[in-house]
């Protein structure tokens, strides 16, 4: 089919019209391969109509779609990019080609391709041929939709095409409308067919096939020895309740270590599966959740190609959000970083809940001014607040400032006085004394200085320091009082202040359960467990789970866990939760990033004790208990009491039956035990409690051992004995004997077999002739033998054994006396067998007298001295060299020696790198321009107008917006187009209240609904909610404690008016504290006012009309009163006139001035008289430290070096300093050759300085220079290296001579080297000798084109010999089975035959064979193969019962794989007898005959009630009339009476109508009680007339079965379902039916059965009679 394209018709005719050619070049050398690697720059051109190709190596950028390298598996390839160039024409063309020339017949083109991906577009090839007028356009392919992920190829014949003059490929690749449709092509190639061979290409891999061209996936791979250095780490950051996961390992070190999964969660059995491809790298990220309920741990697996993997297991951390402030209303104690939701109400006078203020009030003395300050400093000694010097200014005026500081950390408070006397300013010189006081703000004193606090007074010296201090929030102004002692029964835990009036009964605990075993009447509160384990469950309504949202449990302030609810309900258990304090539950609500949590309406929890009750739940209806996000519940969980129960029992240690168990006696001791039934023989008339004894039941029979009807059950014989008679009694044996009555053991079975002695299978043992017998077949029976017969059973001692070898008569190798072929033979090849002749032939084993001699010369045809009479080539072949001999063309070549094409001089661009590089032109002339590489598409938005050449660089314009500030920012786009959005901030939630719908990026600051009453006037105001719902309750103000006396039923909120015991209230009133009690209540009892004074006459300020003690008696205290006298006493009240004046001076006895008389140190003592000041020489000289000047101070300190001998000596110093210099002598003159910068005194030794050469060695040596000048030379000559006299004068020049003359040429001077220059003057060592041999290594000289080093290969040759010779692999071992004579390198490929049957379809085919001998395959034989030896499948040692000897397949046939075999089972096979086996399949002579009659000898009803609860006893004077001992199966003839009957004795109370039914529950009692009357027979006839109870008549657990005899089936009529269960007398489970309504017998033979009835958890038991 043809397609014309306007594109092409457009870019080439133009060409063609104006006669100048569309290529710039022509190939017509092939084969010629496109392969887009290394080096072969790709010979093709994209096209401007259309998007470039992109070449490859590796993957492409995308998943799911593209190679994963190229069709070799080693290098490059050109595909289309699909990623956001959907819908789009790639398109690029080939060279030029012309196959015109005669030796190019027979070539073809061929191409690899790979369309692999879910949106794959289109792939078209064009061939153009490019001499017609229109330039013809043939599509060759055209290709659609995936074609699977691996590399396909297409070929095209191109003589079949009639294909003429130039022509070139061009490709169109049209991508999907997805990503996944990456079109690649490989291996562009026109030349001679060739064999495609396949297989691993990966030099890497174990399997590495040099000879593959195409990977075909069969790589093998070293296994992978592990990931490397895998390492990670979680940490939180990110969004909420979110953790960073950050894992990376080692790069891959085998191609089996390539990463292609990665396994991860948190729960190991259940990891998430995430596929990973080699651009992934080694680097993984995540953002996983990490809040307080998230699992431990998680789990990170790393699947390599090869299947190994490789785990890390990192902790996750708990990353939860919430409010982490202790004192906030909603701490969350499981949270661990604030999200700034916390709420606080509790706000101190300091604005917050952290600070409390205190109270600092100093009153100054006279010198605080310049002496008082103080600090507040924590244990750490940090100040925490300070008052400088010169805060306090006014003596004797209090100042009282206030601070805030941090609640809970402990202070102290330092007051400090700089000169020492403390605040006692009035006692140094003042006017008054100060003092201090220092208060918190609930009016405690942390610090008080006065008088009367401090023993010394206020005088403490230079500082005094408080006792630790720590603050607290205040109590309530108006505290609820209480008995605050747990010991009484008053005690009240809210209370917050004690009142001991209240306390009044004391709390004695115990049991008070009258019922218990341990009540104690004297208790008055139950003795209760104070701790035990609960069961917390939590579920979800929707089964859905939490979504990390959790319940947070506290007790005691401390957490006890967080727990949360995956889905189905889940319980926690709380070991040791505390029955004594509240427990606090808190549901913590978490959303994930995208902004939803659960939906709360489905969340609840519960509290179970440990009787599975539930105690205290939240959320199990959501409209009445609905659980909410921040609300802590609160509780307290009770753990029961001590109280013991009851347990009855013998507790008397005398009795028989002592228990140490019960704790109560009762009437159950036993002392004398028996049996104390006398229907037993052990029966003890003295017994008074029964000990179970009663073993043996009295039973009538026949006791004689010998006897027919010998009863060994019986005890007491009844002379009813019957004689025995032996024999066999087993009708179904094959000796059976109707007139005997006792088998004696001698029944022989029926054995079925083959009873005839010729036969093959003859049984000796069979006594029945069953036809099976089967004739005797002579031959062969082993198959290990040649003529092995399948179809023979006796062995005739014929077997031939197999003897291999060739049984071709026509064969070199024919073995006559073989009769196996094992594929040895070998054909007879005629030949030279002559060893030392021309044309002798390895591979010939018979000589057809074709043997030649030598004849030596050159045989090369083509050669230029070719002898046509030579057979053997001597090597003495010139080559004809063909060329140009014309010395003025271009290609004029010196040593042809035929004449060839010349060519002239064409010149242009010969440089193949630049951009109009001519491939025509020889010869350059300059005129080379080069590429400039840039995007040439004046669409894109990167074009370069300056650019020749496109580089595949090309940027499309993306239009959006550019601006990375804007909402909308597209990282992908390079053109804005005006449609940027600025980022609007606000709650993006339309379900939370602040919800902004004009902003587009969430800000975190959304607000949800929470319902509740929002009026702050109202009582049951809610701080937390912000939605008010109408549930607002104002407050009603009254006394709320039902105990006082005016207690307001309808009053909501205490304001404290209750009162409980009326009195005198006003401490005021002497009556108040008079009264005995606190009273709340004012009855008008107050009447004398309150006189505070101290009442003890004896005391200092005794008050004789104080009428109420106020502690403040002070004691009378002697001494001086007087403040201006020395040893005035601040304490004393009383002066006692011992007053003494002040006296100053020095009171210190060992200083120099000490005065006996002073009381008082004025600090003017000294100790050590002399010269006090340093720079008068007599300090230095007195040799002490004076503290009091004497005068003595008279000579200034001069300083210097006292050292007359020093360069520096001063005469005019006294005290040295150290600074003394030495005398250095030398030449001072800096511009001498000799200057010395040390010396400081000049000598006169001063050198001028003399430039020269000073080396002597020189041979320009200056004796009297002193300075070298650089001028020093040795050896004079040649010293330029480019002239050949520097390397032949023998010695390294310094000085240039003159003699440089000839200039160097290096190079090999030999001629009879590969590399002799001859215009070489200097010989280099680079000689390299002419080495012959073969060059072909492959890829710089392949001369057969096939990329190997020849087999002769030689890497030191340099000269062609033309000896090389192609590598051939192969199996070269002709022993083996794929030896290949045309091979020269073995690649170990060789096969061994393996002999065998290659027949699929036989029993014993080997599917590793690859040599079948004759006769060797067997067939299938299909049957039981268990022998019970051998082959024992089912383990019973037993041959089956249809086992077949010559069978080798255990199935039924070939279609049918089931087991065939039947087990021997053996028993009773007549199905006459009482115990016949319906699964027996081998009779074992164990058959007993059916012998009926009535087998009931005790009550048919009566020992099934004994059961059950309502049992009424009675029944045991039931029996039966006419019981057969005699009889094993019962035919319902039973007839069953009671002796004390009303009826009669003997008379029989049988409901013998057509229908008769039994009742297994519930019968009257009176019934029960041998009544059984006409009353009780109409009662339980359920099927008069034919017509069963109904079931509205029935009460709830009877079951009525009826007929019984039946001679179908059984109904049941329940208001209950039963399930039923039929078995027969031998225990065989015959019939199981659930709900059953009736139970079908019609299949079932007569006889009697056991029907057992299931319900409520009862089991019933009763036969059924089958008539």
């Amino acid at each position: 089919m043809r397609k014309f394209f306007l594109n092409i018709v457009t870019l080439l005719v133009p060409a063609l019209l104006f006669g100048q050619s569309p290529c710039p070049w022509v190939n017509t050398n092939f084969p010629e391969v496109t392969h887009f690697d290394g080096n072969n720059s790709p010979v093709i051109s994209n096209v401007p109509w259309a998007n470039d190709w992109t070449v490859q190596s590796g993957p492409t950028s995308s998943n799911n779609t593209g190679p994963t390298s190229d069709f070799s598996g080693i290098g490059s390839y050109i595909y289309t990019e699909a990623t956001q160039t959907f819908n789009t024409l790639f398109a690029f063309q080939t060279e030029c080609f012309n196959v015109d020339a005669p030796w190019n017949s027979g070539l073809e083109f061929s191409f690899w391709y790979h369309m692999y991906g879910a949106g794959m577009g289109e792939l078209e090839v064009f061939i153009i041929e490019l001499d017609t007028i229109n330039a013809d356009t043939t599509e060759l392919i055209s290709i659609a939709g995936d074609q699977g992920n691996l590399w396909q190829l297409a070929v095209f014949d191109l003589d079949s095409m009639g294909i003429t003059g130039d022509f070139l490929i061009e490709f169109h690749g049209t991508t999907g409308p997805t990503f996944t449709s990456d079109i690649a092509v490989d291996n562009i190639r026109i030349g001679t067919p060739i064999v495609v061979t396949f297989g691993c290409t990966d030099t890497s891999a174990t399997n590495f096939d040099p000879l593959a061209m195409v990977n075909d996936s069969s790589c093998v791979y070293p296994p992978c020895p592990g990931i490397q250095n895998i390492q990670g780490s979680i940490t939180c950051g990110g969004p909420p309740n979110q953790a960073f996961v950050d894992i990376s390992w080692d790069p891959t070190v085998t191609p089996s270590c390539e990463v292609v999964k990665v396994h991860k969660g948190t729960n190991p059995n259940n990891l998430f599966t995430q596929p990973w491809n080699p651009w992934n790298g080694q680097h993984f990220y995540d953002y996983i959740d990490a809040t307080p309920v998230t699992p431990p741990n998680y789990f990170f697996v790393i699947e390599t190609l090869d299947g190994s993997t490789d785990t890390i297991v990192l902790p996750i951390p708990n990353c939860g959000v919430g409010c982490t402030d202790t004192l906030a209303n909603n701490y969350n104690p499981f949270a661990v970083a604030d999200d700034g939701s916390c709420i606080t109400t509790d706000f101190t006078s300091c604005g917050d809940t952290i600070n409390q203020k205190i109270y600092v009030s100093i009153t100054p003395d006279s010198y605080s001014l310049w002496e008082t300050h103080w600090s507040i400093k924590d244990t750490s000694g940090a100040v925490l607040k300070s008052e400088a010097i010169g805060f306090y200014t006014t003596a004797g005026v209090t100042q009282t400032t206030e601070y805030c500081i941090p609640m809970g950390i402990e202070f102290t408070f330092n007051l400090f006085d700089t000169y020492g006397d403390g605040l006692a300013g009035a006692t140094t010189g003042g006017s008054v004394n100060g003092d201090a006081l220092v208060t918190d703000e609930c009016g405690d004193t942390i610090y008080v200085l006065n008088s009367s606090s401090v023993p010394n007074g206020v005088n403490f010296g230079y500082s005094v320091v408080s006792d630790p201090y720590t603050l607290y929030e205040c109590p309530p102004l108006n505290p609820l009082l209480g008995c605050k002692d747990p010991s009484f029964l008053e005690y009240n835990s809210l209370a917050e202040g004690h009142d001991p009036s209240l306390c009044l009964t004391l709390a004695i605990p115990g049991c008070m359960d009258t019922t218990a075993f341990n009540y104690n009447p004297s208790a008055n509160i139950m003795d209760r467990i104070s701790n035990c384990d609960y069961t917390l469950q939590l579920f979800d309504g929707g089964n859905d789970g939490w979504n990390n949202s959790y319940i947070g449990v506290v007790q005691d302030g401390n957490p006890i866990g967080a727990f949360t609810c995956t889905g189905q309900p889940v319980n926690f258990t709380l070991y040791n939760v505390s029955a004594i304090s509240h427990i606090e539950i808190t549901f913590y609500e978490v959303f994930d990033p995208q902004g939803t949590s659960t939906d709360i309406t489905q969340c609840g929890f519960k509290f179970i004790d440990g009787n599975n009750s539930v105690v205290y739940s939240k959320g199990t209806n959501p409209w009445l208990d609905p659980i909410t996000p921040g609300v802590t519940y609160t509780t307290t969980l009770d753990c029961g009491n001590y109280c013991q129960p009851v347990v009855t029992g013998c507790t008397d240690t005398s009795a028989l039956n002592y228990s140490s168990n019960p704790n109560t006696l009762d009437s159950s001791c036993v002392y004398i035990l028996g049996c104390m039934d006398n229907d037993y023989l052990e029966y003890n008339p003295l017994a008074d409690t029964s000990d179970g004894s009663c073993v043996t039941l009295i039973v009538l029979g026949c006791t004689d051992s010998t006897a027919f009807n010998y009863n060994p059950l019986a005890n007491v014989d009844n002379s009813g004995c019957i004689p025995t008679t032996l024999g066999c009694t087993d009708s179904t044996a094959f000796n059976y004997d109707p007139n005997v009555n006792t088998d004696d053991g001698s029944c022989v079975p029926f054995i079925y077999g083959c009873t005839d002695a010729t036969a093959f299978n003859y049984d000796s043992l069979a006594n029945t002739n069953d036809g099976s017998c089967i004739p005797v077949v002579f031959g062969c029976i082993d198959d290990f033998y040649f003529n092995y017969n399948p179809l023979a059973n006796t062995d005739n001692g014929s077997c031939v054994p197999f003897i291999y070898g060739c049984t071709d008569s026509t064969a070199f190798n024919y073995d006559p006396t073989a009769n196996t072929d094992d594929g040895s033979c070998y054909p007879i090849l005629y030949g030279c067998t002559d060893s030392t002749a021309l044309n002798y032939n390895p591979l010939a084993n018979t000589n057809d007298n074709s043997c030649v001699g030598y004849i030596y010369g050159c045989t090369d045809a083509t050669a230029f001295n070719y002898n046509s009479l030579a057979n053997t080539d001597d090597g003495s072949c010139i080559p004809v060299i063909t060329g140009c001999m014309d010395s003025t063309m271009f290609n004029y070549d010196s040593t042809a020696n035929t004449v060839g094409t010349c060519i002239p001089y064409v010149y242009g661009c010969t440089n193949p790198t630049m951009f109009n590089y001519d491939p025509l032109a020889n010869t350059s002339d300059s005129s080379c321009i080069p590429f400039i590489y840039g995007c040439t598409d004046v669409s894109m938005f990167n074009y370069d107008s300056l650019a020749n050449t496109n580089n595949g660089s090309c940027i499309p314009i993306e239009f959006g917006c550019t601006d990375s500030t804007a909402f909308n920012y597209d990282p992908l786009a390079n053109t804005d187009n005006g449609t940027c959005d600025s980022i609007v901030y606000g709650c993006t939630n339309p379900s939370a209240m602040n919800y902004n719908v004009n902003a587009n990026v969430d800000d975190t600051t959304c607000v949800a609904y929470i319902y509740g009453c929002t009026d702050s006037t109202m009582w049951n105001f809610n701080i937390i909610a912000n939605t008010d719902n109408g549930t607002c309750i104002p407050f009603i103000y009254g006394c709320t404690d039902a105990t006082a006396s005016n207690y307001s039923p309808l009053a909501n909120t205490n304001d404290n008016s209750c009162y409980y015991n009326p009195g005198c209230t006003d401490p005021n009133f002497i009556q108040f504290w008079n009264q005995g009690f606190t009273a709340d209540y004012d009855n008008g009892s107050c009447l004398d006012s309150v006189i505070y004074g101290c009442m003890d006459a004896t005391q200092f300020n005794y008050n004789s009309s104080a009428n109420l003690a106020d502690g403040s008696c002070i004691p009378y205290i002697y001494g001086c009163m007087d403040t201006t006298m020395f040893n005035y006493d601040p304490t004393a009240n009383t002066d006692n006139g011992t007053c003494v004046a002040f006296i100053y001076g020095c009171t210190d006895s060992t200083a120099s001035n000490y005065n006996l008389l002073a009381n008082t140190e004025d600090g003017s003592c000294y100790y050590a008289p002399g010269c006090t000041d340093p720079n008068f020489i007599q300090f230095w000289n007195q040799g002490f430290t004076a503290d009091y000047d004497n005068g003595s101070c008279l000579d200034s300190v001069v300083y210097g070096c006292m050292d007359a001998t020093q360069f520096n000596y001063n005469p005019s110093a006294n005290l040295a300093d150290g600074s003394c210099i030495p005398y250095i002598y030398g030449c001072m003159d800096t511009t001498m050759f000799n200057y010395n910068p040390a010396a400081n005194t000049d000598n006169g030794t001063c050198q001028p300085f003399v430039y020269g050469c000073t080396d002597a060695t020189a041979s320009n040596y200056n004796p009297l220079a002193n300075t070298l000048d650089g001028s020093c030379y040795y050896n004079p000559g040649c010293t330029d290296p480019v002239f050949l006299q520097f390397w032949t004068q023998g010695f390294t020049a310094d000085y240039d001579d003159g003699s440089c003359t000839d200039t160097l040429v290096e190079g090999c001077m030999n001629p009879i080297m590969f590399n002799y220059n001859s215009s070489a003057n200097l010989d280099d060592g680079s000689c390299i000798p002419v080495v012959l041999g073969c060059m072909d290594d492959g890829s710089l000289i392949d001369y057969d084109n096939d990329g190997l080093p020849a087999l002769n290969y030689n890497p030191q040759a340099n000269t062609e010999d033309g000896s090389c010779i192609t590598k051939v692999f192969g199996c070269m071992d002709i022993t083996m089975f794929n030896y290949n004579p045309q091979a020269n390198v073995d690649n170990g490929s060789c096969v061994p035959f393996i002999y065998g049957c290659m027949d699929t379809t036989m029993f014993n085919y080997n599917p590793l064979a690859n040599t079948q001998p004759v006769n060797v395959c067997v067939p299938f034989i299909y049957g039981c193969m268990d022998d019970g030896q051998g082959n024992d499948f089912n383990g019973d040692n037993l041959p089956a019962l249809n086992y077949c000897a010559p069978c080798n397949t255990n199935q039924v046939s070939a279609t049918d794989v089931s087991d065939p075999c039947i087990a021997q089972v053996f028993g009773c096979t007549d199905s006459t007898a009482f115990n016949y086996d319906p699964l027996a399949n081998v009779d074992n002579g164990t058959c007993i005959a059916t012998v009926y009659g009535c087998t009931d000898d005790y009550d048919f009803q009566g020992y099934l009630y004994t059961t059950y609860p309502n049992y009424i006893p009675g029944f045991s004077t039931v029996i039966v009339s006419n019981y057969n001992p005699l009889a094993n199966t019962d035919d319902g003839s039973c007839l069953y009476y009671d002796i004390n009957t009303v009826t009669g004795a003997g008379t029989p109370y049988w409901l013998n109508d057509t229908c008769y039914s039994w009742v297994v529950y519930e019968v009257d009692p009176y019934c029960l009680n041998n009544q059984w009357d006409a009353f009780c027979q109409s009662q339980y006839d359920y099927c008069e007339y034919g017509t069963p109870l109904g079931l509205e008549d029935m009460t709830r657990d009877q079951i009525l079965v009826y007929p019984n005899p039946t001679r179908d089936k059984i109904n049941i009529k329940s208001k209950n379902e039963v399930d039923v269960d039929l078995y027969d007398l031998l225990g065989n489970h015959i019939i199981h039916q659930e709900k059953a309504k009736e139970v079908d017998m019609i299949n079932l033979p007569s006889g009697v059965y056991n029907l057992r009835i299931t319900f409520r958890g009862m089991i019933i038991n009763h036969k059924i009679v089958k008539q």
